[in-house]
């Protein structure tokens, strides 16, 4: 290991927001990789490469999820890969380690790893340094490993660059990072407010602002006020990729792939004019004026079948974000019963009882994953048939779940994983919640990491409790030390119990909230048990 890089770069003058990037897990990469005929490394016993990981936010949680695999970050801000290892000590675990290191340093001394992660660098750094993350990928990269590297496409960028230029324009007059970013997003504004609602520029603007409102200074000053962000069409980035003798397999994000969103006759003419998939790819981004992309990659040679079968999901874990409308329906009939997304307004109506009886299943244990035999027995026997009664039975019923949940997989409406899951939806006699979690909750993070690898932000009185959740206290002991906490105010809350109550009646109202409270991060994934 080489010693501290004594070079500075504007991310120690402004980090970048660290965050958990659930693309990038491998179970993710493995999940894709094996649905495309590969066999990729097992995730339980891998070794994990981030470039440019920041302060480690990122693969600090999956090496909790992973205990027996083993993570490596690298990151060039020394800053962030100390507020890394302020979070890598509070949290105990010792299967990752993040150095300072240009990736230009990078040889064949660092080892081989089984999945590479390059998010966000690509296009924000010079022309040798893109060649180095691909010489990477290849050259550190495992025989049957997975890289993901993500990056800027045209043609949506030619519209967000236009926009980059002119902040870019007015704020290089000044030279502090936070007096720079305050200028773009007042030029921003101003030219929204003053430009035509009813042109496409006027939209466009108006559209921008609101993309960049959600966004913290420091994305705005890193993605688009940097000295490096060169967009490129997908194909150029295909054939960078084969000059390092690596090959396409897919994207993070499979949804993005599947032509059946578009009408069928646009999507006949694509499968027409397309030679093969990276053409088709092409295509698409043309059509959906893409603007990034999450693309997997693997060594030259393997070979790769993105005809997607039924029988792939015998291996595999299912869970969907779906629930019943109205409650649920009768699951025998052919009549239609109809699910909604939990946090979008995407649903699905199906007419089959077995698709109907699976989904409602899943309903039930969301957000746990169900393996997929697991899965085809207990929707069975809900429509109360005789689970696996005849090898032609289980087939047939096999592939007619099957072909349903792979085109639910790639309209987003369902997940599919490689693994069980590592967290319970009910809380135990005393509960344990993720140690980054806990970790996090006490450094005052406001997003907090659950074991879905997913970002939440719970309230402060949950935050105290998330804080408690070791494995050694029990409901009865989490009640007393959070009464003694408010009576002593270290613990604050914003419309919660109040201490000025009654005993008995602030007891009573800590008892409700606590209880809420350990609803929530059990619901949603924080709890190990």
């Amino acid at each position: 290991m080489q010693g501290p890089n004594t070079k500075t770069t504007s991310y120690d003058e402004v980090p970048y927001p660290s965050k958990p990037f659930r693309q990038t897990h491998p179970d993710r990469l493995a999940t894709i990789a094996h649905l495309f005929g590969l066999t990729p490394p097992p995730i339980d016993k891998c070794r994990v490469l981030e470039l440019g990981c920041a302060s480690g936010d990122n693969i600090i949680p999956m090496a909790e999820q992973l205990p027996q695999s083993h993570f490596v970050g690298i990151d060039l801000s020394g800053r962030q890969i100390e507020m890394g290892r302020s979070l890598l000590e509070r949290t105990g675990l010792q299967n990752v380690e993040l150095r300072q290191m240009d990736l230009l340093d990078v040889d064949g001394s660092l080892g081989t790893f089984d999945y590479i992660i390059a998010h966000g660098i690509y296009s924000w750094v010079p022309t040798n340094a893109q060649d180095k993350i691909l010489s990477i990928c290849s050259s550190n990269l495992a025989s049957n490993g997975i890289a993901y590297v993500s990056y800027n496409v045209y043609p949506g960028w030619h519209m967000r660059g236009m926009i980059r230029d002119m902040m870019l324009y007015h704020a290089s007059r000044f030279r502090e990072p936070a007096i720079r970013v305050k200028q773009a997003r007042a030029l921003l504004d101003f030219l929204a407010k003053n430009s035509s609602k009813d042109s496409a520029h006027g939209r466009m603007l108006a559209d921008e602002v609101e993309v960049l409102r959600r966004h913290d200074d420091g994305y705005l000053f890193h993605d688009h006020l940097e000295q490096n962000n060169a967009p490129v069409y997908f194909y150029q980035f295909v054939q960078h990729a084969r000059s390092r003798g690596l090959q396409y397999v897919g994207e993070a994000e499979m949804s993005a792939m599947w032509s059946g969103h578009l009408p069928p006759d646009v999507a006949a003419t694509l499968q027409r004019v397309a030679a093969d998939d990276i053409q088709i790819e092409q295509y698409m981004d043309f059509l959906r004026n893409r603007m990034f992309r999450q693309t997997l990659l693997c060594q030259q040679g393997l070979r790769i079948d993105r005809m997607l079968k039924p029988e792939s999901l015998q291996r595999l874990y299912i869970s969907s974000p779906l629930a019943p409308v109205d409650g649920g329906g009768d699951l025998r009939p052919a009549g239609p019963m109809k699910f909604q997304h939990r946090s979008s307004d995407v649903n699905l109506t199906t007419s089959i009882p077995l698709v109907k009886a699976a989904v409602s299943y899943l309903a039930e244990v969301w957000p746990a994953s169900i393996a997929y035999l697991e899965l085809l027995s207990q929707a069975s026997k809900r429509l109360k048939l005789a689970p696996f009664s005849g090898p032609e039975q289980v087939k047939a019923d096999s592939e007619a779940l099957g072909k349903s949940l792979l085109e639910f997989y790639l309209s987003g409406i369902a997940e599919l994983r490689c693994r069980p899951d590592v967290f319970t939806v009910k809380p135990g006699s005393k509960p344990l919640a993720s140690v980054v979690a806990r970790a996090q909750a006490e450094m005052g993070y406001r997003l907090i990491t659950n074991l879905r690898h997913e970002s939440g932000m719970p309230d402060d009185l949950t935050r105290q409790v998330l804080r408690l959740l070791d494995g050694t206290n029990s409901r009865e002991d989490l009640l007393s030390k959070l009464q003694k906490m408010l009576k002593d105010g270290t613990l604050v809350t914003s419309g919660g119990p109040d201490a000025t109550k009654v005993p008995a009646e602030l007891r009573r109202q800590l008892a409700e909230a606590l209880d809420g409270s350990l609803s929530y991060l059990a619901s949603n994934a924080f709890c190990l048990r």
